[in-house]
């Protein structure tokens, strides 16, 4: 009878409960509902656990012997959190954790419970009463297995950011649910750091990246859509070449590649490959700061046909300076890129988050179909004491870092807090991706999901095949994605829709501000919950109807935004707990949020109705509404605009059009120059200079610039002394880079570059003394059994990567280590690899039967397929 009792008791709880579920989310309850019913019917055919039983199991399983009340007060001793954290708890358990949590008043943070097992939520259900966990608007809740975390990320991206958000395991799920939990964690932690650092990222510069987007839209338009570029190297190699300390020891293979894999450079590595005789195929540029247009600006003029691929945030003049006219703009920020101009214009042009130069490079070769994708510098750390290759304008000899990380060659590799960063990143795009990634750094970073394998070898097995990268990209159609008028239209368009949205913003801020200041002539009796909870409602369908423009609005006003945020979130908590109505302070953050948006609406249209004013101008000059029968004074007139705009780029086309045009003109000739000398372009202003030259001797226009050039040079070595005086290396560095592409054959320069290299050596070389004195070389032995310990884990590339490390230090046992590496790869079935090592090693010991009998057995394997 007692047994008959408690049944009934469970039950009816299970129904009270049910009953708020549904009022709560109906879409939870549906499906509680139809695992309950699923459950009923297989216990009424004795294949279920009695429900006093199953209660009975779980309470066991989660919380032991112990009182669960006790035991989750014991767990949550010490939290105390802001109203504006999120707590994310994994695990619901039987639903003592959370409900405790608050009545312990923990701070009134939002928690979001992810319960992963519905089974575990029936018995919940059936246990104990969820009232205070199904009513409190404070707990968000997802259950079953098929969460989508992206989705549970983007409801709360508004709030995740504005405080702490520590990730909680309930206890014993870590046992119980071993995998699904592991999968969850990761994912909320990527998840996580995606979107708290494109937040910090566009609250910090926000304003800059929007006004470098308005400033690069000409490039976008006038260059290709990427839609053009996807898909075109399938199964093409792509080498993503970074600018790390490895890159130095890849040089002499990189120079064998020629046009037999897709060279794609970051702009930091542009120095080291051109000074190497290497001009990559594509260029990628991302930085959104002036300083980066040092990487570049020597070397334009040797990359005219080279495809410059840019974020559109990115600093202008890199974009404006890079002389070549194939461009393609990308974004994985803009909300007006991925919301307006890639549907309108179908540009295809948007990419997943990058924070990164490298993981540009990585996601253009992604897109552009190539496979394998062969990472070289990429070393996210600190190798041999050098920050980046010896060839970078950014080189330097670093101290210690307080951050280290697992290294490819089985060593713990110093790094900074950026690059840990900027490896998560590279994880998940490996993991998302069934392309080949192949890490080429042997002594850096260990990046889980790429294959480890030495630069010799990639070139021998991966870029071997017949390819010319060169045809491929000459058959990429290169008219512009949308001429000036197109692209003025919809620019209007969207510039008229935005002034209807800001228009609809200051309407409703003016009638709350009118309704505000009567209720503060009667005594403040009108603004009332009622009145907030209508005011809400109002402002939350301006948001829905106007979605596209609000959310265009907020990387620019993020800023101010972001306290908005953080003290609804304490009102609603103070509301919730203290049961004091805040209405007053909620109305005012309405208004004040009303306001923010309408500024950055006049800032969106102020930006842009400038621009639809130039390319007006560019298109009623290209449609010859202005030109003359002689066509040179329009031509001109087209220079100067582009001119004015800062689009150097265009200038020097439209004046290289008059010159084939009328070649014996100097006048185009005379003013190309002298821009080109103002905007420091001193490689493509000599070499015109002394193609005028040829062309029409010492005139006298012709004579000034060679000594205005001259001059320029002459501060360039002037400054370049006094920096290296004051040992301030990096500018000396930069400068001299400059210099010695204009005075390669100069002996002062070439001292001063010797000079500086002999000191970097220096500093290399005492940087690995005081590493001797603090570290041993770690003996063949162990090394060797680090790596049987790894395949016994089935960690394969893990040991190939010791194996890698170990063929550096270990000379004398190079046949061994190679033999080694070749049999690891036959467990992974990589037979290519395992052939060539294994060749490798014969080269080394030829007299060695068993290399030989185990080339054989390779042979076999491949011709019976």
């Amino acid at each position: 009878m007692m047994k008959k009792i408690k049944k009934c008791k469970d039950e009816s709880l299970f129904a009270r409960n049910l009953t708020f579920l549904k009022k709560r989310s109906t879409e939870i309850w549906q499906l509680v509902d139809a695992a309950d019913r699923s459950r009923k019917a297989e216990a009424s055919t004795g294949g279920e656990l009695p429900l006093e039983e199953r209660i009975k199991k779980s309470k066991l399983l989660f919380y032991g012997s112990e009182n669960p009340v006790e035991m989750v007060r014991n767990f949550i001793e010490g939290w105390k959190f802001e109203p504006f954290d999120t707590i994310f708890l994994i695990g619901l358990g039987l639903g003592y954790l959370p409900m405790e949590a608050f009545k312990q008043e923990i701070g009134s943070p939002r928690m979001i419970v992810i319960e992963p097992s519905i089974q575990v939520f029936l018995d919940a259900m059936a246990c104990i009463d969820l009232d205070e966990l199904l009513k409190n608007p404070r707990i968000d809740l997802f259950v079953g297995e098929d969460i989508r975390i992206a989705d549970i990320i983007n409801q709360f991206r508004h709030t995740i950011s504005l405080g702490k958000n520590p990730i909680i395991v309930h206890p014993m799920y870590n046992v119980v649910f071993e995998k699904a939990v592991e999968s969850l964690l990761n994912e909320l932690k990527e998840r996580l750091s995606e979107v708290i650092n494109q937040w910090f990222t566009i609250r910090e510069h926000g304003k800059r990246m929007y006004s470098n987007t308005i400033t690069n839209l000409p490039s976008l338009f006038a260059g290709i859509p990427m839609r053009r570029l996807r898909g075109k190297f399938k199964g093409v190699p792509a080498i993503c070449v970074s600018a790390g300390p490895s890159l130095d020891e890849a040089i002499d293979e990189l120079k064998q590649i020629q046009y037999r894999a897709l060279i794609i450079a970051c702009d930091s590595a542009v120095n080291a490959l051109m000074n190497s005789g290497i001009t990559p195929h594509v260029i990628v540029t991302v930085d959104i700061f002036q300083t980066n247009i040092h990487k570049l600006k020597p070397y334009v003029d040797d990359l005219r046909e080279t495809v410059l691929i840019f974020g559109l945030e990115s600093n202008p003049d890199n974009i404006r300076f890079f002389l070549s006219p194939k461009r393609v703009a990308v974004s994985s920020f803009s909300k007006l890129m991925s919301f307006w101009l890639a549907p309108q214009l179908d540009l295809q042009s948007c990419i997943p988050q990058m924070s990164s130069v490298s993981h540009l490079s990585l996601h253009a070769a992604l897109a552009m179909g190539a496979d394998p994708i062969i990472m070289v510098g990429m070393d996210l750390g600190y190798v041999d004491g050098k920050n980046h290759s010896f060839g970078s304008v950014f080189f330097d000899s670093v101290q210690e870092s307080p951050f280290s990380i697992y290294g490819n060659n089985g060593c713990e590799l110093s790094t900074a807090i950026q690059f840990i960063g900027d490896k998560l990143v590279i994880e998940q795009i490996t993991r998302q991706h069934a392309t080949q990634f192949i890490n080429t750094s042997i002594k850096g970073a260990y990046i889980p999901g790429t294959t480890i394998k030495n630069m010799v070898e990639v070139i021998d097995t991966e870029v071997a095949e017949a390819v010319n990268v060169n045809s491929i990209l000459d058959s990429v159609d290169w008219t512009c994605a949308a001429d000036e008028t197109r692209a003025a239209s919809e620019l209007n368009i969207l510039c008229q829709l935005l002034k209807g949205a800001r228009d609809s913003c200051r309407k409703n801020r003016g009638k709350l501000s009118e309704a505000i200041h009567t209720a503060q002539a009667c005594g403040g009796g009108n603004l009332d919950a009622n009145f907030y909870r209508n005011a809400e409602k109002e402002f939350h369908a301006f948001e829905k109807q106007n979605f596209v423009y609000t959310s265009m609005n907020m990387e620019l006003v993020l800023d101010d935004a972001e306290e908005i945020f953080r003290l609804r979130e304490v009102y609603r908590a103070r509301q919730l707990m203290m049961k004091k109505d805040a209405s007053k302070d909620q109305v005012d953050l309405l208004v004040r949020q009303y306001d923010v948006i309408e500024r950055g609406f006049d800032f969106q249209i102020q930006q842009i109705e400038g621009l639809i004013l130039y390319l007006k101008e560019v298109s009623t000059l290209k449609k010859g509404e202005q030109r003359q029968a002689a066509g040179r004074s329009a031509d001109s007139r087209l220079a100067m605009c582009y001119h004015r705009q800062g689009e150097l780029w265009r200038v020097y086309r439209e004046y290289m059009n008059c010159i084939e045009k009328e070649p014996y003109q100097l006048s185009p000739y005379v003013e190309l120059i002298q821009i080109l000398i103002d905007s420091k372009l001193w490689l493509s202003a000599q070499r015109l200079l002394t193609k005028a030259g040829s062309m029409f001797g010492v005139l006298p226009e012709i004579k000034r610039l060679k000594q205005s050039l001259a001059d320029d040079l002459y501060a360039i070595f002037s400054e370049i002394k006094k920096e290296w005086g004051l040992n301030n290396f990096h500018s000396t560095r930069r400068l001299l880079a400059e210099y010695m592409t204009l005075r390669p054959h100069d002996s002062q320069g070439i001292e001063l570059k010797e000079k500086m290299y002999k000191l970097d050596r220096q500093s290399i070389v005492q940087w690995k003394v005081e590493r001797i004195g603090t570290e041993t070389q770690t003996a063949m032995p162990e090394r060797l059994n680090q790596v049987k310990a790894y395949v016994k884990e089935k960690e394969l590339e893990k040991g190939i990567g010791v194996l890698e490390g170990m063929y550096q230090d270990f000379i004398e046992n190079r046949a061994t280590i190679r033999e080694q590496i070749g049999d690891i790869r036959m467990m992974q079935k990589d037979y290519r690899s395992a052939m060539w090592n294994y060749k490798q090693a014969l080269k080394i010991d030829p007299l060695k039967l068993a290399l030989t009998n185990k080339i054989e057995r390779v042979k076999a394997i491949q011709e019976t397929g």
